[in-house]
């Protein structure tokens, strides 16, 4: 996601971190299930749950939030001279 793109997905709710990975998240749009309680493609369910990160990483900070050692910059963001995220300009 771009910096630019950044403001209009924290107003709609977006948070920081890895996805929940299917552990129990509202969905985005539907069950998933066609009508008549079929899996899309006639597939059997199955498989494992694809791997959306084990929350080893630090969860990266947004604009004029504190970075450092606690906090890693996101979304082309540089950790400035007051400690703070900004975007990379140039």
């Amino acid at each position: 996601m771009s910096v630019s793109a950044w403001p209009a997905h924290e107003r709609h709710g977006d948070t920081l971190g890895p996805c929940d990975g299917g552990t129990g998240g509202e969905p985005d749009a539907g069950s998933g299930e066609e009508p008549g309680g079929e899996e899309p493609g006639g597939e059997e369910p199955g498989g494992e749950e694809p791997d959306a990160g084990g929350g080893e990483e630090p969860v990266c900070a947004p604009i004029g939030a504190d970075c450092g050692e606690s906090a890693a910059c996101c979304f082309g963001l540089t950790c400035g001279e007051s400690n703070t995220c900004e975007p990379t300009i140039g």
